[in-house]
């Protein structure tokens, strides 16, 4: 009886491992690309979201006060929180009554808000305040013309045209109210994301730098814009 030859597995050729290896880094390309892509949806929707939630803000304290925050307090001999920004003004209406509270103490103590304690608030990092797709702006560090730790804001409150012509919102000892924005609160710029990180003490209270741009609006709606601007 005759027997049967052996079977035998053939090994790969080399052209056969180039075409596995070349579609195994096509599946990984891919893979890699998709993941990045939700990421920066999913940080997109964060920014977006925080900017509505700043705008909602300024519409609480709007509604208390009778006008739109400053862009920041100016240094005077009755101003209780000099240096202080919009970002400081809005904290109550976004959950941080506590840390509000504290600049106040700290305020009582010194009127130098660079000068840490007491104003530990200037280091202390906002998640409102940090958009997702920077990172440096999660972490406290020197500022950039005190060299005092603080922590930093990815969002500009808008001055007008330039730092002089104060025809903005959020300029110098600013206080807007709504019904002087004749332009319309929904054609109206109040704050934008800015791909330079600033400390939310406020001293730079707003040069429109473009992207995520935040439109007041009437009553509590406010519209996100993601355009960018020149």
């Amino acid at each position: 009886m005759a027997s049967r030859p052996s079977e035998r597995r053939g090994a790969f050729t080399l052209i056969e491992l180039l075409v596995v290896i070349a579609i195994i880094a096509v599946l990984i390309g891919l893979g890699s690309s998709a993941v990045q892509q939700a990421r920066e949806a999913a940080a997109r929707v964060k920014c977006q979201n925080n900017l509505k939630q700043i705008g909602l803000a300024f519409q609480m304290y709007h509604d208390t006060y009778g006008s739109l925050p400053p862009g920041f307090r100016p240094l005077t001999a009755t101003e209780p929180m000099p240096w202080s920004g919009w970002p400081v003004s809005v904290l109550p209406y976004l959950e941080q009554t506590a840390l509000f509270a504290n600049a106040q103490a700290a305020y009582r103590l010194t009127r130098d808000p660079f000068r840490n304690p007491p104003h530990t608030g200037l280091a202390t990092v906002i998640q409102t305040y940090v958009c997702p797709s920077d990172a440096n702006s999660a972490f406290a560090r020197p500022g950039q013309r005190t060299g005092v730790l603080a922590a930093y804001t990815d969002y500009l409150g808008v001055s007008g045209k330039n730092y002089a012509t104060h025809d903005g919102v959020l300029f110098p000892d600013s206080q807007v109210r709504l019904l002087e924005i004749t332009d319309g609160t929904s054609n109206t710029s109040a704050h934008t994301s800015s791909a330079k990180t600033l400390p939310f003490t406020g001293l730079d209270a707003g040069l429109l730098v473009g992207g995520g741009l935040a439109l007041l609006a009437a009553g509590v709606a406010v519209r996100v814009v993601s355009r960018r601007l020149t």
